[in-house]
């Protein structure tokens, strides 16, 4: 038997269905997001204008849902790794 294309069992498969529930955070994940808030937006004052730092700060928020209170240099969530002073 050969390999099969989505297309090939399509008509077979159930509908997808999709639904989103909200849930407030709770205290110590609140602070861990207020943490890094607080970081980032010092790193964009202290890097005004460094292009390099925008890819840090990306990578840092696409972290975040994995590991959002790992303990770090900084006590709580991921640190933001400053880009060198231009």
């Amino acid at each position: 038997m050969g390999l099969l294309a989505l297309e090939d069992i399509l008509d077979n498969l159930p509908r997808y269905n999709e639904s989103v529930l909200s849930v407030d955070m709770d205290q110590e994940l609140q602070e861990a997001y207020e943490q890094l808030e607080e970081e980032m937006r010092a790193a964009m004052r202290e890097h005004r204008g460094n292009k390099s730092l925008m890819s840090i700060l990306l990578n840092t928020l696409l972290l975040i849902p994995i590991i959002p209170t790992t303990s770090t240099r900084s006590g709580r969530g991921p640190s933001i790794r400053r880009p060198k002073s231009t």
